[in-house]
C-alpha cells in the first residue's frame, strides 16, 4: 500500500512540475506601465509611483524608474538592445534607441544603494 501512495504522491509531483514550467514558458512578458512596449526585464521591478507620461504636440514625453535585483548594468543593457528591435527601436548607441520619431534612452542611477534604470522616451529633435 505505501508503495502505491509513493508512486502515485510521485506522479502526481511530476505532473505540478511539468505544468508549471508550461505556464512559465507560455507567459507573456511584463511590460512597464506607462511605456506599454517596454518590457520589464526579469529581475526588475517597476516603480509606478515614479512613472510619467504626458503628450505634446511634438510628441510624448515618458519615463519609468524600476530597481535592479540581481542584475547588473551590462545584463540590463544586453536584454533591451535584443528585445527592443522586436518592437520597431533601432539602436543609436549604448542605451539609445530610436523610432518613428522618437528617442529612447535607459540611464542608471543609484539611491541610497539601490540600483535603479530610468527608461525615457521623449521627441527626437
Amino acid at each position: 500500500m505505501f508503495r502505491y501512495v509513493a508512486i502515485v504522491f510521485f506522479a502526481f509531483i511530476v505532473c505540478v512540475n511539468a505544468a508549471n514550467i508550461r505556464a512559465e514558458e507560455n507567459s507573456s512578458p511584463e511590460f512597464f506601465s506607462v511605456l506599454q512596449d517596454v518590457p520589464l526585464m526579469d529581475g526588475m521591478e517597476e516603480l509606478t509611483e515614479h512613472a510619467l507620461s504626458f503628450d505634446k504636440p511634438e510628441g510624448r514625453i515618458s519615463e519609468s524608474i524600476a530597481l535592479m535585483h540581481m542584475v547588473t548594468k551590462e545584463q540590463v543593457l544586453d536584454f533591451y538592445k535584443e528585445a527592443l528591435p522586436q518592437f520597431g527601436w533601432g539602436l543609436v548607441s549604448q542605451g539609445q534607441f530610436f523610432r518613428k520619431g522618437e528617442l529612447l534612452e535607459i540611464f542608471f542611477e543609484n539611491d541610497n544603494g539601490d540600483n535603479l534604470v530610468k527608461i525615457t522616451i521623449k521627441p527626437s529633435l
